[in-house]
């Protein structure tokens, strides 16, 4: 693509081409219509400029030759990016739980998980009995601790 057709591109896209609308398109780039008819006659123009004074125009289409969209991709809003992070957490952690469950069902001991790094092994989930002698599950097997805290339980 031109310089050339990439200016007719621009006019066509603001104003709806023919020749009234260069002069529209001038005034809309803050140019005379003389320095835009020297633009199209000599097959050059000031791609800052038009950055500048056209947002939804892409500069790397500006830049390339044309290449690619002529629009810039719609900013993603605060609150679409606020659901985005939301999203992208919930993902980590349900791909966390669907690892803990594949490694139930490899046959591996159920892991209850108690903290960062600890982890309670047993037949079942534990009910908050506590004893003096440990941890036990709703029928009284003992539950054995992963990596057991440096201090005792209370």
């Amino acid at each position: 693509m031109t310089n050339r057709e990439i200016l007719y591109a621009l006019i066509d896209y603001y104003c709806e081409g023919g020749k009234r609308s260069q002069v529209e398109f001038a005034k809309k780039l803050g140019i005379m219509k003389q320095r835009l008819a020297g633009w199209l006659d000599s097959d050059m123009f000031d791609p800052f400029l038009i950055y500048e004074r056209c947002p939804e125009i892409s500069a790397d289409w500006l830049l390339s030759g044309g290449k690619g969209s002529m629009l810039r991709p719609a900013p993603i809003k605060a609150e679409e990016r606020g659901m985005i992070d939301i999203i992208y957490v919930q993902s980590r952690t349900i791909d966390r739980l669907v690892s803990m469950l594949k490694g139930a069902e490899k046959g591996t001991e159920k892991c209850v998980p108690q903290g960062p790094g600890r982890c309670l092994k047993g037949d079942e989930n534990p009910v908050q009995n506590v004893q003096n002698d440990g941890l036990k599950t709703a029928e009284g097997s003992e539950l054995k601790m992963q990596n057991p805290p440096k201090r005792p339980l209370r």
